[in-house]
């Protein structure tokens, strides 16, 4: 929060002693432009006019994504990693995008699941061998995606029977953040080098601060977005372990973005509307004409650097190809879209 203190300090100089009204102007530019898409709902419905984005959301968000029981892999036999059970989030977002119950329902499934695993003291069990501290990250994972998919189904009138179940929750909610921001220290320490995580964890207490009317939710969600904000480069590129990601910058684009259609308060919203320009700008940077990422000096992904589940990383196409349509609508550059579209399409032709 000294961050952000210190540049509230900064602006309220600027306002008393008085600067160029050129520049004031730009400022009050950028903010409106990003308060401009402050409803992901109503964004996801222009971009569903084009076809690579539903085609997106129906390779990555299908049904089958989720068990009947409401699990995602590899939690079918029991709670291993709730983390994964945000997968949930693509469904319904596809459910919004084509007008499927079936889908938004499925999706809402899979969090009843999550629950199943919560304990009294708010944090989930796993099968990882991890404590309840250690697996502190995978709560966060977790809560960020139950309390974006509430924040999308609560403006949306044709799935109110959906909305009245996440509902239900919102008490799993309270005990879930509380639980978290407990141990936000442990956090911090295992997310510091890592902005894209640092993101989630800021959406988690966000937006749970948002459902639960909690400022001090809220302004722990802040204080992790001025973290992340403090490990972008001057180029743009967010710095993961040390260096650039071309797969973790598209999440942390996707992440600001997701922010960006919640926050309040103008100095944020103009540093997270600047951070998503120059990060969507280096990001198209790595693309090729056809649609492949580079992964030319990435710390992450793409050269046999980390394994996840027994699996080389490999860089997540569907989320950079997600992030750049999000950053297409909030700065207005249909290149961007276009860029994702040749995104969607190396990704089917891999």
């Amino acid at each position: 929060m000294k961050v952000l203190h210190a540049r509230v300090s900064s602006l309220l100089l600027i306002f008393v002693f008085g600067v160029s009204s050129v520049l004031l102007s730009e400022q009050v530019s950028a903010s409106s432009r990003i308060s401009s898409y402050s409803n992901e709902n109503s964004t996801l419905v222009g971009l569903s006019e084009r076809t690579n984005f539903k085609l997106l959301h129906q390779l990555r968000g299908g049904i089958d994504l989720v068990a009947p029981n409401g699990a995602v892999s590899p939690n079918q036999d029991g709670m291993k990693y709730v983390a994964a059970q945000r997968e949930a989030l693509w469904l319904i977002r596809n459910g919004i995008i084509h007008a499927s119950a079936d889908l938004v329902s499925k999706g809402v499934l899979a969090f009843d699941y999550a629950f199943k695993f919560q304990t009294k003291d708010g944090y989930f069990e796993n099968g990882m061998g991890a404590s309840p501290e250690a697996a502190v990250g995978a709560d966060a994972f977790f809560l960020y995606s139950f309390c974006y998919a509430y924040l999308l189904l609560e403006k949306e009138s044709a799935y109110s029977q959906q909305f009245n179940k996440m509902k239900y929750y919102k008490k799993n909610v309270e005990n879930s953040v509380a639980w978290i921001a407990k141990n936000q220290d442990e956090l911090f320490r295992q997310d510091r080098h890592t902005p894209n995580r640092l993101l989630f964890d800021a959406m988690a207490f966000y937006f749970a601060g948002k459902i639960l009317r909690s400022s001090e939710y809220q302004d722990l969600g802040k204080t992790f977005i001025n973290h992340a904000l403090e490990a972008q480069r001057a180029d743009g590129a967010f710095l993961e372990k040390g260096g650039h990601d071309s797969s973790y910058q598209g999440v942390c684009i996707l992440n600001l973005s997701m922010l960006s259609f919640h926050v309040k308060g103008y100095l944020l919203k103009r540093d997270i509307a600047k951070a998503i320009k120059s990060s969507a700008a280096w990001m198209v940077s790595r693309i090729n004409a056809d649609g492949e990422i580079s992964a030319e000096g990435n710390t992450r992904t793409g050269l046999g650097q980390e394994e996840q589940s027994g699996k080389l990383k490999d860089i997540n196409y569907p989320e950079v190809a997600l992030s750049l349509y999000y950053a297409a609508s909030i700065l207005e550059k249909t290149e961007y879209a276009d860029k994702a579209d040749a995104v969607v399409q190396y990704a089917i032709s891999r």
